[in-house]
């Protein structure tokens, strides 16, 4: 069996760094807080996506509908 190269791009720095993930969830939670008028203060913070990768919850395609919702139902 022969031998493969893989080539692995990681574009948004996701597999070096997982931060980058944090930063777009707080910048499109942001995005709709303004368009709502609502202080950046309710911006999930560490411990908050912590808690969501805790329980599983890894992506931001899931992580930010869920923070809306929690925002849209107090506000």
């Amino acid at each position: 069996m022969g031998s493969y190269s893989v080539w692995l791009f990681d574009i948004d720095g996701v597999l070096v760094r997982p931060q980058g993930y944090r930063a777009s969830v707080r910048a499109t939670l942001n995005h709709f807080f303004r368009q709502m008028r609502l202080s950046d203060r309710l911006l999930p913070d560490e411990n908050v996506i912590a808690g969501f990768e805790a329980i599983r919850i890894t992506s931001e395609w899931d992580m930010v509908p869920i923070c809306l919702a929690g925002v849209l139902d107090t506000w």
